[in-house]
């Protein structure tokens, strides 16, 4: 039987596409919460990005995982975040 090996998580967040390349990513030892199509991602909380884009709400429009293995070291897990602008209500 193989050993167990250490999972490490990362989650990305793709703007308009998975084609496009992340425009932000996170790793963790630990999962990250669940996120479902139709949720809210806070984009202001993506420094580094001067564009109006990361100013504003994103609406999750599509997620991807995908699992990967560098063998005797670790197992990758990849959550893949695709985000479009959302308009907030006003109260």
């Amino acid at each position: 039987m193989k050993p167990l090996l250490p999972i490490h998580y990362r989650l990305e967040i793709h703007f308009g596409s998975f084609v496009n390349d992340a425009v932000a990513t996170y790793e963790s030892s630990t999962p990250f919460l669940s996120i479902s199509i139709g949720d809210t991602i806070d984009l202001r909380s993506i420094d580094n990005f001067e564009s109006e884009i990361f100013r504003n709400f994103g609406k999750v429009t599509d997620i991807i995982h995908y699992l990967y293995e560098i063998e005797n070291r670790h197992i990758g897990h990849v959550k893949g975040v695709c985000v479009e602008l959302k308009k907030l209500k006003k109260n």
